[in-house]
């Protein structure tokens, strides 16, 4: 059976995906005059830390998840990129399967304010939460 393993005479379960360590929130509005998708989003880590905001812009919802990714997929194989360490390369897919996707419909107005950067928001980057 796959995903079971047997040790001991003792049956464990192995987790079939990567445990969470992004929420990410997606606003999406779509043009119905010009038949345009857009989106604005924000990332946070499991503690709900502001980590990067991301503006209005073109895209339906899987461009969005990628343009999102990307930062947090740079900051990762950069880390690798260091002496002392595995050398291993993180593909995109692994990073997605890091995060929480929540996506959500809303009016233009609401899916530009998403996209703008709080007066309480200091920009920490991403290497404090790896």
């Amino acid at each position: 059976m796959h995903g079971v393993k047997i040790v001991d005479g003792k049956v464990s379960l192995r987790m079939s995906r990567e445990p969470i360590k992004y929420i990410i929130e997606v606003k999406h509005w779509y043009d119905r005059t010009n038949g345009n998708p857009y989106f604005s989003a924000r990332v946070y880590n499991l503690h709900m830390h502001l980590i990067s905001v991301h503006p209005f812009q073109y895209g339906n919802k899987s461009h969005a998840e990628d343009v999102v990714i990307k930062p947090i997929w740079k900051i990762h194989n950069e880390v690798f990129d260091e002496p002392n360490t595995t050398g291993e390369h993180i593909h995109r897919h692994d990073i997605s399967r890091m995060c929480y996707f929540n996506h959500q419909d809303e009016l233009k107005k609401w899916c530009k304010q998403w996209g703008e950067e709080p007066l309480w928001y200091e920009e920490v980057g991403f290497e404090n939460f790896i």
